[in-house]
């Protein structure tokens, strides 16, 4: 694929991208049709390179929406997109699906670092290839710029939570499977420890991740859940991510309302937070699930880090990103 830098010219690719509407895509965006296309590719950046798993459904049209799907530790593209079935779901809403996977001269099990300060910053690191990734992809396939979404599971949704806050102009939604709030650590010490405690300083860091947005700056929908099992990475983790991106709707001068249910899917009892605005808008939902542990709830079965009962994670949070589109600020 070709070079691209790190600074000016994801710049200009995501104003260029922010200017085209779904009935305008890029003279050389590609049509889709006849047959889907699943493919392995290489991306070269100033801010590093990365391979990246994509899937495009047959006949999706300009105008689709996006979806950026981190794995977790210990995992490639294809183990995620097998272990979440997330191929097979955005094939029926006609969802564009790139996996970008993380080098092992980057990290040796494989995990994002969401946890290192070079990592966690607009126009750099990890978060900065994620974003030139997700805009070579839709500009590719003209995907619609206001719904480009990601999502990870453990230092996946770690690192999707980075992404969204560092580049809040390109990505409309977040999902965090078993992850962590921003900046909860600042290196692999404080990124095992709050793993076990879950973080702190939650109201102070959303309003800090408000104010890192500068010019771009916005509030960012949220989808999260969480096993009460978990002992990789504990439950508040997520309860001090929702609180987090509370955080960051006040910050925003939105005052959210918060309301809870609870039910059982796949054989497992879970709570529902919900936070909405003033117009009954859905701005966060957190999902802890009993009996579920550090895996990806509702996967397929018989594979690692998947637990098949529970709620279906992945068709829950592409449900999420469909119903928030980027809103103009």
């Amino acid at each position: 694929m070709r070079h691209l830098s790190t600074g000016a010219a994801i710049v200009a690719m995501l104003a260029a991208c922010s200017a085209r509407g779904p009935e305008a895509p890029a003279p050389s965006a590609r049509s889709v049709s006849d047959s889907a296309i699943v493919a392995e590719r290489e991306h070269a950046s100033d801010a590093g390179n990365r391979r990246y798993r994509i899937y495009v459904p047959a006949g999706t049209p300009a105008g689709a929406p996006l979806v950026v799907w981190l794995h977790g530790c210990t995992q490639d593209a294809a183990q995620l997109a097998a272990a979440s079935r997330m191929d097979s779901l955005a094939a029926a809403e006609q969802v564009i699906v790139v996996y970008p996977e993380q080098a092992a001269s980057a990290n040796p099990v494989r995990c994002w670092n969401w946890f290192a300060p070079e990592h966690q910053a607009r126009g750099a690191g990890e978060p900065a290839i994620i974003a030139s990734i997700a805009l070579e992809v839709a500009r590719e396939f003209a995907a619609d710029p206001a719904r480009i979404h990601i999502g990870g599971i453990s230092a996946g949704g770690a690192m999707a939570v980075v992404a969204a806050i560092t580049y809040p102009d390109l990505f409309a939604s977040v999902a965090s499977h078993a992850g962590i709030g921003w900046r909860m650590a600042s290196d692999v010490a404080s990124g095992l420890a709050v793993m076990k405690t879950g973080g702190s300083a939650a109201d102070s860091l959303g309003a800090a991740a408000y104010a890192a947005m500068g010019p771009h700056a916005r509030v960012i929908p949220l989808f999260a859940l969480h096993g009460m099992k978990d002992v990789v990475a504990t439950p508040a983790a997520s309860r001090n991510l929702a609180a987090q991106f509370a955080a960051i709707a006040r910050a925003g001068g939105m005052e959210l309302r918060a309301d809870s249910a609870s039910g059982t899917a796949g054989g497992y009892p879970y709570r529902r937070l919900r936070y909405v605005d003033a117009e009954d808008r859905t701005i966060i939902e957190a999902w802890f699930v009993d009996s579920l542990g550090h895996a990806l709830s509702g996967g397929a079965p018989d594979m690692r880090w998947v637990d098949a009962r529970g709620p279906d994670a992945t068709r829950e949070m592409l449900r999420f990103f469909l119903e928030h589109p980027r809103q103009q600020r």
